[in-house]
């Protein structure tokens, strides 16, 4: 087996037990021992799909997937960050993960027009990433400034993270398990389909928590 084949196997079998996990995290309580685990689950099988993503890249140049990685892990990353945070001190990884989503978003909308003058849809995928990474991560950056992740605010960023880092890995297992075209489609339409579960869960949050502050 080469290097490349055995990354790869990691890097499916890391993603499809991060996509278990989070699965399980959904359907538990909030704050349960289950729930728990398998965020920190989630969250460990994402670093490998992202740890293995990078030597493949190099191997194998494809800056479109290595940049989709760094998205993909920024979301379950700064969702679980934002789980452990509880005082809402900006801790120097939140700094590095919101400045590196940054960096990250002006490359692919670099790399996604290019593809996109290029006449490859695929460029659109970049786009739509950029926008919703950059988004936060400009967020992050404003909230850390003014030591705002506490209370209802940290836990709804919370969730909308991970939620965010689960549509992640259900586009994954789309993308292999899916053929459609144009492929862009496939790409995107985990996005459009759950984000408003994301939209909801977070205003049902801040509905039940009200005015009183959430540790």
């Amino acid at each position: 087996m080469t290097v490349y084949r055995l990354l790869l196997s990691i890097h499916i079998a890391a993603g499809f037990t991060a996509l278990l996990a989070a699965l399980v995290a959904v359907v538990t309580t909030k704050g349960a021992r289950a729930h728990v685990y398998a965020g920190r689950v989630f969250v460990v099988g994402m670093a490998l799909v992202f740890g293995t993503a990078l030597p493949m890249t190099v191997i194998k140049p494809n800056l479109f997937l290595l940049l989709v990685a760094i998205f993909s892990f920024y979301l379950a990353l700064t969702g679980w960050l934002r789980a452990r945070n509880r005082r809402g001190i900006p801790a120097p990884s939140e700094w590095v993960a919101a400045s590196a989503m940054m960096l990250a978003a002006v490359a692919m909308v670099g790399r996604g027009v290019v593809m996109l003058r290029a006449g490859n849809s695929m460029g659109t995928v970049l786009l739509v990433f950029a926008a919703i990474g950059g988004a936060l991560a400009l967020q992050d950056l404003a909230s850390l400034r003014g030591h705002r992740y506490t209370g209802t605010i940290r836990i709804v960023a919370h969730l909308a993270r991970m939620l965010a880092g689960t549509i992640a890995a259900v586009t994954a297992f789309t993308v292999v398990n899916v053929r459609v075209e144009p492929a862009f489609i496939v790409w995107l339409a985990p996005t459009v389909v759950l984000t408003p579960v994301i939209v909801y869960w977070s205003a049902r949050t801040r509905r039940t928590a009200g005015a009183a502050p959430v540790s």
